[in-house]
């Protein structure tokens, strides 16, 4: 037996075996090393956005440097490089912004690694991360007013979307501003990110903007648009089952915060309902959220405002108002991708010497 170090297990090994082996102890040459132990970021942004990476950085215990530089390379150029300090042999996460504009839409494979370091194991020394430049936002949200709604939807969406967001704002009258910064925004950028996206979220009256869109998802929050809207305590509940049915499972719907208003609202034939609202939680329900798919396009439809104060409240309501948020996006995105085959990597990137695992998407 040769070891660098301790046989922990010796007392294990059979006293015959033992007695017809020989241990050889060799003093162990500590080299300081340095390695990237794990890179985390986004895996699709819109052309324009930002780049963040979280880089973790760990020393070896007879590392003698407390800095170490970090490089972010892509298509053989390099986009950023940063120092990081260091604390002690837990290493330490470095933030790292790639600026907008440095890679073109499409897919890139970025090179995190240590720049100027030269230790005795460079395999440890480089992580790749894949990331998907999108033209256009995977997501965008159309609101026809600054209301409540229209906040926590953006808010929400954001936090349980993987894919690129974008919100805009009609203020001032028909001037747009984004959501993320209220900065101004031309009707041509709207317009340009509403035929691009793959789901596409429509609150209150927008106009004609959304017209020509290719999105395989609409969203559509009504609000008057079609009538008189009634207002009241709307207390709503899940009638059965429906692609939604898995974010409402063992909530109690009718102890939230009640709907405030309901916009009176035919659901077209061949339709599902996910959720029906009770005035007062008496009479007749009514359909507050509703959807169908035709063809490739699927489509749902929200009757209802006021449900800001699931998310608002905390608690069961919150977590059920995100849940609702999540599947009514992922059965929007579910329809045909054209732009996507049929299997699909679960991890564009994966370690060495561990297996690669595909989704198979079956449509119907």
């Amino acid at each position: 037996m040769v070891s660098d170090g301790e046989i922990e297990d010796v007392p294990e090994i059979p006293a015959d075996i033992l007695a017809r082996s020989g241990i050889r102890l060799f003093p162990r040459d500590r080299q300081p090393d340095w390695a990237i132990t794990r890179v985390t970021g986004p895996r699709r942004v819109t052309a324009g956005d930002s780049i963040r990476l979280e880089v973790t950085v760990q020393p070896s215990p007879a590392a003698q440097r407390d800095t170490a530089t970090i490089q972010v390379s892509a298509d053989g150029s390099r986009l950023v490089r940063r120092s990081v300090r260091l604390r002690g042999e837990e290493g330490d996460r470095a933030r790292i912004v790639i600026p907008p504009g440095r890679l073109r839409p499409g897919d890139h494979v970025l090179q995190v690694s240590l720049s100027g370091n030269r230790d005795p194991e460079p395999r440890t020394d480089t992580r790749l991360q894949m990331i998907t430049v999108a033209a256009t936002p995977g997501v965008v949200l159309l609101a026809g007013a600054a209301d409540w709604d229209s906040r926590f939807l953006y808010r929400t969406v954001r936090e349980v979307s993987q894919l690129p967001v974008r919100g805009f704002v009609k203020l001032e009258g028909t001037r747009w501003r984004s959501m993320s910064d209220l900065r101004p925004v031309s009707l041509d950028q709207v317009r340009r990110a509403t035929r691009g996206a793959d789901l596409l979220i429509l609150k209150g009256p927008v106009g004609d903007v959304a017209n020509g869109t290719r999105a395989r998802g609409v969203w559509t929050w009504i609000s008057g648009e079609t009538g008189q809207t009634e207002p009241g305590d709307w207390y709503l509940l899940a009638p059965g089952d429906s692609p939604l049915s898995g974010a409402f499972l063992g909530q109690p719907l009718d102890s939230f915060p009640p709907a405030i208003d309901l916009t009176p609202a035919e659901p077209e034939r061949g339709s599902w309902v996910a959720l029906s609202a009770q005035l007062g939680r008496r009479g007749l329900q009514r359909p507050a959220v509703y959807g169908k798919q035709v063809g490739r396009i699927r489509r749902v439809t929200v009757a209802v405002d006021g449900l800001w104060r699931w998310a608002f409240r905390g608690g069961a309501s919150e977590q059920s108002y995100r849940s609702w948020v999540s599947e009514t996006a992922s059965w929007l995105l579910g329809g045909a991708d054209s732009t996507q085959g049929q299997a699909r990597p679960v991890q564009p990137v994966v370690a060495n010497g561990r297996p690669m695992i595909s989704l198979r998407i079956m449509t119907g």
